[in-house]
């Protein structure tokens, strides 16, 4: 099952090294259409909105609400299939709130 990441590469300016991840409009397993609303952060500065970038379904969270990410993290995969919640789908983690170890490059 080929998985798309979710993040965000800038926030608030060049001198913003984290986000604070402040609810996800989605869970796992639930189906997202390009340009629904996914998760919301909030910089310093200002929330917010990350939308999907395809069709799919949300398939993992690194990153629970309440939780500071780093700029440029993996916050969440979208899959191109249907995921099965609790099942392992990347490098023995689950689709439900797994710790932040994927960043993106």
């Amino acid at each position: 099952m080929a998985t798309h990441p979710i993040s965000i590469d800038s926030a608030g300016g060049e001198y913003m090294e984290a986000v604070l991840v402040i609810a996800w409009a989605v869970k796992p397993g639930d189906p997202v259409k390009a340009g629904d609303l996914v998760v919301t952060v909030e910089t310093a500065k200002a929330a917010t909105e990350i939308e999907a970038d395809r069709d799919g379904w949300l398939a993992e969270i690194f990153f629970a609400e309440g939780q500071e990410a780093p700029v440029g993290a993996v916050l969440g995969t979208i899959a191109d299939e249907k995921p099965i919640v609790g099942e392992k789908l990347i490098a023995g983690q689950s689709a439900s709130i797994a710790p932040a170890t994927a960043t993106a490059a």
